[in-house]
């Protein structure tokens, strides 16, 4: 009977700890879509995919994974951290007692605060160890978090909608202002651009492009140029736009900028000086206002000077 339980001592502290035949270690973690594990002959690694995370956003959510007894005893263990000290991401609980081939959950945090404010790809292992008389058997589990700037953020303000009536002859009316602002967070650079739809010749914005960085902004004039322009309605859109988000709802700002040409009036008062055959009761005369362009007028008359 003594010899009997020798025998199971022994057996017990030989196999405890070694891998099942299906190559899983004595300790490890339960692996779900997309995690990638690795055996080896005495620890496990299992990796979390990828964490792409916006620098400045709130934390990731929580990564839960269960933390598997394969062996038929108890087992004590205890983790450690790679690099030390990363206080943004916290696993629970660190150590504790696996009854028989059981399980508990590790439920793996982040803290938005003290998250990483440079970018970059940051990897942190958690180091969970089973203890043993012999040889202890680790489970790994693995984090790449990669931290992003977020995107600039492209504001505009100026007149929602420009309507501009112009008489030909009168002096040029005066241009529009845009103030183009990256209001995004600290550190982003905003790549801004704006067209004309459709393009036209009587209206130009300077600048039509530019990189922005964080907070002030810019000033995108408008000009009219109307040379050769006859009397009628002309429109365009004005269209800012983030040039890394180009088709970003929130970061699309359409302007209509309408042009009313109309022809000069005949101003009341205005003598006109001329002279026509008399007597004639009514004549149309046609009478040159600017180069190109005549005005036409009924004239009743009873004597031969206008």
């Amino acid at each position: 009977m003594n010899h009997t339980r020798l025998v199971s001592a022994l057996v017990a502290t030989t196999l405890g700890f070694a891998f099942a035949a299906d190559a899983v270690a004595g300790i490890t973690f339960n692996q779900v879509a997309g995690d990638t594990f690795v055996a080896g002959p005495t620890s496990s690694t299992l990796t979390i995919p990828t964490i792409n995370w916006v620098i400045g956003t709130t934390a990731p959510t929580n990564v839960v994974r269960g933390l598997k007894n394969g062996e038929a005893i108890a087992r004590t263990y205890t983790s450690t951290e790679n690099p030390v000290n990363t206080l943004w991401i916290n696993p629970t609980p660190q150590s504790g007692t696996l009854v028989a081939s059981g399980t508990t959950n590790v439920s793996v945090s982040f803290v938005a605060a003290l998250m990483p404010t440079t970018p970059g790809i940051y990897n942190v292992k958690y180091t969970y160890t089973a203890a043993a008389a012999t040889e202890p058997k680790i489970a790994i589990l693995e984090f790449n978090i990669n931290a992003i700037l977020p995107l600039p953020k492209l504001s505009v303000a100026g007149p929602l909608n420009v309507e501009t009536q112009y008489t030909v002859g009168d002096p040029l009316p005066s241009g529009q202002s845009w103030t183009v602002v990256n209001s995004g967070v600290s550190g982003t650079s905003l790549n801004w651009a704006v067209t004309e739809d459709p393009e036209v010749s009587w209206f130009s914005l300077t600048p039509t492009s530019g990189t922005q960085p964080t907070g002030g902004g810019i000033n995108s004039v408008g000009s009219f140029d109307l040379a050769g322009l006859t009397a009628g309605t002309y429109s365009t859109t004005l269209k800012f736009r983030n040039t890394d988000a180009p088709n970003d709802a929130t970061q699309s700002f359409d302007f209509p900028v309408t042009l009313i040409v109309a022809n000069p009036k005949f101003i009341p008062g205005q003598r006109l000086i001329g002279s026509i055959p008399t007597p004639e009761k009514l004549r149309t005369i046609d009478v040159d206002v600017l180069a190109g362009l005549k005005m036409t007028f009924r004239i009743k008359t009873t004597v031969g000077n206008l």
